[in-house]
Parts: C-alpha cells; sequence; structure tokens
C-alpha cells in the first residue's frame, strides 16, 4: 500500500491467517471473562464511561 491512505505501515508478509475459533476461544482464562462482564455490566448501567479509560497528557 503505496497510497494516500498509507499511514507508514509495511506491506509483502503474505496472506493473513485466521484462526478458527473452535481451535482459539475468545477467553483463555477465567479472569478474562469477568473483567469482560465486569466493563460491559458497568458500563451498562452507566457507572463507567468508556472515556476514562483514556489516557490524558
Amino acid at each position: 500500500m503505496n497510497g494516500i491512505h498509507d499511514v507508514g505501515g509495511m506491506d509483502g508478509f503474505g496472506k493473513v491467517m485466521y484462526v478458527n475459533e473452535k481451535d482459539h476461544p475468545y477467553f483463555t482464562h477465567d479472569w478474562e471473562k469477568i473483567a469482560f462482564g465486569l466493563l460491559f455490566g458497568t458500563a451498562g448501567q452507566g457507572l463507567l464511561n468508556l472515556d476514562e479509560f483514556r489516557q490524558w497528557h
């Protein structure tokens, strides 16, 4: 990609390999499920705003 939308990445690494969902689950540890549930549970109730995760300089 060497056009107007190029943001400095590199090309030529070959085909992108996709992983089968059955072989690679979304969550590999129990804590990941809990963290995901807490994030979207609190955001869904209006207790947490995703903008709170932005890093301010």
